[in-house]
């Protein structure tokens, strides 16, 4: 692609009088009239044009028979004009674009009219060209290189390049070629490796005819690996969702977004479809379509590793296409994304967020395709802003902005010229570079080496679900420990990683995350700028329970849904002594949403699904009804010495689509009582694994976080108006915030929330009508009305009388301060007879 010097002309406008008969006749004067120019390597130019049919009135629009191309040559004080070329129209095409070639250095004004039959519009808008600069020529290589592969499997890295000189590309490998590995005349490298190791590839990009060019080289390191190390078949997954709707003549737009275990390339073709004029980029993934009917059509993706094609998975798209509304959508915004350096953007999406006004579901945001540096928008009247994100550049507002912010905020009017244009300079991604991590797994109980998996998962799976379009396919980064536990792996830069440890015994040992928790959530965050060593695992042995219980995840009309299960241990029973409200296990779902704990510690359980597509609700498991956001009201799970043969279902709801820019950040910590001093370092308790989820006024959840490690959250592209911010975590009291945004001064938000250490509910098993309540140091004891408390005794393990407590009357109040760490049980002697109760105290 050739780099452009845009020239816009300035409309003008003439009114004259046409006699009614001609009006039905003479087409409206083309608009939007725009020139671009290159110079040639002979030192002449060729100049674009670029025009729009005015189709004015719809009631009375002739459609041109064609175009006439107009110059005219300023030399001195003299003016020519010239009739270039005419150029038939199409049917139904709007857009259309001529090149004049070969002109010398000089002074240039071009416009175009319409004419139909022997009749001719007026002409467009004029635009004027100074050819006088010299074109300084360039090749550059604007592509990413895949960085690993396997033994005996194909590789290939399509090499895509920029330049602004008419002549063909050459392209070689350079330096010390791996054997066996070829650049074809396109640039199209293929490879099947022979021996794992590391090779260092050198591309060198030139041009073909006589010129002083500075070739483009670009050097990288490629990993061969032996095998698929976690032992499984090969998949690649669509994990993107489609749009549903379309609106006749406006683009459709859809960037495929994929999974998979291996390290190849994924491929995209259209199945089963009647629509002619859709299309995919087989290497992007992009869709793109203009409607011409309204109506429910339907077709399917596939997507396929280039590697071995049988591996593949495929999507079912229905769209539901409406008329066009021409005051809806009167505005036609066509786009120019560059990088910094010039070259055209290959890839990525554009959004148009609309501001002035509360949208309806699905029209806060408008969606497109960027593709070799343009894009385009049909958008009603308002004002907006824009924002840009992609593999290959930085995410980004307009005009070099990192959040609404700082983003130029840009009108747009049906009452302006119905074509217009933005440019947008997009700063390039670095190339990964790819870093080593190593380290060993071994059994936390004597250092003995445990064979397991390795897993490192991009912090974007997990944190950042919506935002999968900005990092491409993405691939599971997976490894195997020797017979002495090590392990290693290379890793690329552009990610940040969570790894997980997976022993091959699951009876024997618990997986861990790094380091040393139980949950992802609770997993420290790594960062790759040097290799890393001692990122070790030190597993737990799986206590011998032969227990556990089995469940599946649906949706509201009970189709599977993969997510991630927590099992929440919140009263620990029997000689258990594991801390209480902790994660006891995680566990994933399969592709039908089946899930199962066993070995669990004895007590009651409460679990939390957060479902991996972000389409639904997250919640705590509720029996026979929707999983609630609040763990109070979640259904206890209480597990003892043998399986339990009930399936457990976990309902949830569809999440709110509609968007917007408002966010809302901040951390969750435990209230402690200590009141923070500003100028003094601070310390505190972060709460992870807490659901943070923001709602509008009627009670639709908008998005939702699962805390980290520290504590942080951040909801995102939420919409202006009243907004309820819920945070419930088991052990704490739910918090709940209210708060209104708008566009504004009010969109962007950050709290530190506190939640206080929750009671501890535990009900009588004998139906004599007694509860106990433990909050911090204090022990309350409630019971019915027709029940009398006669005494209450705590005793230690021991069996040690440790506190006593007669006819203390309703509701029955201790203090439990004197009392060191541990698990005591409360007997409370009624006129009904005995219960008995355990707690935990921890402090």
């Amino acid at each position: 692609m050739k780099k452009q010097h845009l020239f816009l002309g300035i409309i003008v406008v003439l009114f004259s009088v046409i006699p009614l008969l001609a009006q039905n006749v003479v087409p409206n004067p083309p608009r939007q009239l725009t020139a671009s120019s290159e110079q040639n390597l002979d030192g002449t130019y060729k100049v674009d044009l670029y025009w729009f049919i005015d189709k004015g009135n719809d009631m009375n629009y002739v459609f041109p028979d064609g175009f006439k191309i107009y110059q005219n040559t300023f030399d001195k004080n003299k003016v020519t004009t010239t009739l270039v070329d005419s150029i038939p129209s199409k049917p139904n095409v709007y857009k259309y674009d001529f090149t004049v070639n070969n002109l010398p250095k000089g002074t240039y004004e071009f416009y175009v009219t319409a004419f139909k039959g022997d009749a001719q519009s007026l002409p467009s808008n004029k635009v004027a060209l100074q050819l006088y600069y010299e074109q300084k020529f360039f090749v550059k290589i604007i592509s990413n290189p895949p960085l690993l592969a396997y033994v005996g499997k194909k590789y290939v890295y399509q090499v895509l390049t920029s330049s602004n000189i008419r002549c063909p590309l050459t392209f070689e490998l350079v330096g010390e070629v791996p054997e066996g590995m070829k650049i074809s005349s396109t640039g199209f490298i293929e490879w099947i490796p022979e021996k794992a190791g590391k090779y260092e590839v050198e591309i060198k990009v030139g041009v073909a005819c006589a010129a002083n060019i500075e070739p483009a080289y670009q050097r990288y390191q490629l990993q061969v690996l032996d095998s698929i190390p976690n032992n499984n078949k090969a998949f690649v997954k669509i994990v993107s969702t489609p749009p549903t709707k379309a609106v006749v003549g406006v683009p459709y737009n859809y960037k495929v977004v994929t999974e998979t275990n291996v390290y190849c390339i994924v491929k995209y073709k259209i199945l089963n479809t009647n629509i002619d004029n859709l299309y995919i980029d087989e290497g992007m993934g992009i869709i793109n379509w203009v409607p011409t009917n309204p109506g429910t059509f339907e077709f399917s993706i596939m997507a396929y590793l280039l590697c071995d094609t049988n591996v593949y998975d495929i999507q079912k798209v229905i769209v539901n296409v409406q008329n066009n509304n021409a005051n809806k959508n009167c505005v036609h915004l066509i786009g120019e994304a560059n990088f910094d350096d010039g070259p055209p953007v290959p890839n990525g999406v554009a959004i148009a967020w609309k501001l002035d006004e509360k949208m309806n579901t699905g029209n806060a945001a408008f969606r497109t395709a960027i593709q070799q540096g343009h894009f385009e928008f049909y958008l009603p009247s308002g004002i907006y802003v824009f924002e840009f994100s992609g593999e290959l550049f930085e995410h980004q507002f307009y005009f070099k902005a990192s959040s609404l912010n700082g983003a130029t905020k840009v009108p747009l009017s049906c009452e302006q010229p119905p074509e217009q244009t933005i440019k947008v300079l997009l700063t390039r991604k670095p190339v990964p570079v790819l870093y080593s991590v190593s380290g060993v797994v071994v059994s936390s109980g004597d250092n003995k080496p445990v064979p397991a998996i390795v897993e490192f998962l991009p912090v974007e799976v997990i944190f950042a679900l919506d935002k999968r379009e900005n990092i491409g396919n993405i691939p599971q980064f997976v490894t195997k420990t020797d017979s002495g536990g090590k392990y290693e792996i290379s890793l690329p830069n552009n990610l940040s990683y969570i790894a997980h440890a997976i022993p091959l015994d699951k009876s024997s040992y618990l997986d861990q995350y790094y380091y040393l928790a139980t949950s992802p959530y609770n997993a420290d965050i790594l960062v790759l700028n040097q290799d890393l060593d001692d990122v070790n695992f030190y597993l737990k042995e799986r206590q011998k329970y032969q227990n556990g219980f089995a469940g599946v995840v649906v949706d509201k009309d009970r189709n599977p849904i993969e997510s991630r299960v927590f099992a929440i241990l919140i009263q620990p029973s029997g000689d258990n002594f594991n801390k209480p409200n902790a994660t006891v296990r995680v566990v994933e779902t399969d592709k039908d949403g089946h899930f199962l704990f066993q070995n669990l510690p004895l007590g009651k359980y409460v679990l939390l699904s957060v479902p991996k597509d972000k389409r639904y609700v997250p919640g705590y498991y509720k029996a026979n009804d929707f999983a609630t956001l609040k763990w109070r009201e979640a259904t206890q799970i209480e597990v003892g010495e043998f399986m339990i043969q009930v399936v457990y279902e976990i309902k949830h709801k569809d999440r709110l689509s509609l968007k917007g820019l408002v966010s809302y950040s901040g951390r969750v910590e435990e209230n402690t009582g200590i009141i923070k001093l500003l100028s003094e370092p601070q310390c505190y308790n972060p709460i992870s694994e807490a659901l943070v989820c923001a709602l509008d006024k009627d009670g639709n959840v908008l998005d939702y976080y699962v805390t980290d490690k520290y504590g942080d959250f951040a909801l995102e592209e939420l919409v202006p108006g009243d907004l309820r911010i819920v945070v419930s975590k088991v052990g704490y009291e739910d918090a709940e915030i209210f708060v209104t945004a708008d566009y504004e001064s009010n969109y962007q938000f950050y709290n530190e929330i506190l939640l206080s250490k929750e009671v501890s509910l535990v009900e009588s098993n004998n139906n004599l009508g007694i509860s106990i309540l433990q909050s911090e140091n204090n022990l309350t004891i409630n019971s019915a009305p027709e029940t009398v408390i006669d005494n209450v005794r705590i005793y230690d393990l021991y069996g040690n009388l440790v506190s006593e407590s007669k006819s203390p009357g309703k509701p029955v109040q201790i203090r439990l301060d004197a009392l060191s760490n541990g698990v005591y049980f409360v007997r409370v002697a009624t006129n009904k007879g005995i219960d008995n109760f355990k707690i935990s105290i921890v402090r």
